[in-house]
């Protein structure tokens, strides 16, 4: 999960491996995986 967000430009909230957060995470990558958003590019 550590690298998904990397890969979208998003950094880990939380305590990695603890239920609550990991969902929340995976929560603000389902943009992503959906095709609603786009990753970040850096300029």
């Amino acid at each position: 999960m550590a690298a998904a967000l990397k890969e979208v430009g998003l950094e880990l909230r939380g305590t990695h491996h603890r239920g609550i957060d990991d969902a929340r995470n995976i929560a603000r990558l389902l943009p992503f995986i959906v095709g609603e958003s786009e990753p970040e590019t850096p300029d």
